[in-house]
């Protein structure tokens, strides 16, 4: 007699059918009456300021010193609600050395994807309202970031903001 293996064993008491379970359909809540009036969906209401968070400012500090260039960028995140526009979060993009565009444009893209999936899963904020820079000796006027802005300006509500270190 041959001795079966664990997974043998485990295998024979499961059910031979293949039962598919629907994955569940996403739920999307109501916003609360007491929301209503503050939450702008339309982005009807317009800025009047933005409010930073101690924490992203720490962060931005942090990845400019230890960016192995002279430039360090990153994502802003937050919410805009009645008018002020929240930054809550913050997170560095990579940087990358290499001559290939194209190629470091794709994994920076994977990188913010990830990170933005991470948050999500975690229930923080993960809308993107606008990037930083952060520079040495005051060279922050440059091609990149006038780019970058021009992409935000198009893709973001109130085309989104820029800070500068």
């Amino acid at each position: 007699m041959a001795a079966t293996s664990m997974a043998a064993a485990l295998a024979a008491t499961l059910p031979s059918q293949n039962i598919v379970v629907a994955a569940p359909a996403p739920t999307h809540d109501a916003i609360p009456a007491s929301m209503a009036k503050v939450i702008d969906i339309e982005a009807e209401i317009p800025l009047n300021c933005v409010q930073l968070d101690g924490m992203v400012v720490t962060k931005i500090i942090k990845h400019a010193r230890e960016a192995p260039s002279s430039t360090a960028h990153g994502l802003l995140l937050g919410l805009d609600l009645d008018g002020v526009l929240e930054v809550s979060n913050s997170f560095p993009l990579p940087h990358h050395v290499s001559d290939d565009d194209d190629k470091s444009a794709k994994s920076s893209a994977r990188h913010q994807a990830a990170m933005l999936r991470s948050l999500k899963e975690v229930q923080a904020d993960d809308s993107v309202i606008g990037f930083y820079q952060a520079t040495t000796q005051g060279a922050f006027f440059n091609q990149t970031l006038v780019e970058t802005q021009a992409i935000h300006q198009e893709k973001l509500r109130h085309g989104g903001i820029v800070i500068v270190h």
